[in-house]
């Protein structure tokens, strides 16, 4: 079987708006290591899903440097 995921990155922002005016949810640091976004795309990984795609519609620019500098999953 074949799957895509999406991630909608802002999809909660106003629960946590400290967190995030500059950033998307998505990015918030976890653990002072991880994001949130790293354990969406490890259940993505771990269930066999390497097709993802990451909507967001503004703070963006931390996750995409985050995920950019990540490298690839597999």
């Amino acid at each position: 079987m074949t799957a895509a995921g999406l991630i909608f990155s802002n999809i909660h922002d106003e629960c946590l708006p400290e967190l995030t005016r500059l950033r998307t949810m998505a990015s918030v640091p976890f653990g002072g290591r991880y994001r949130q976004i790293d354990f969406v795309l490890s259940n993505m990984s771990n269930s066999g899903i390497y097709t993802v795609g990451v909507i967001t519609t503004y703070n963006y620019r931390s996750l995409m440097d985050h995920l950019i500098s990540a490298g690839d999953w597999d």
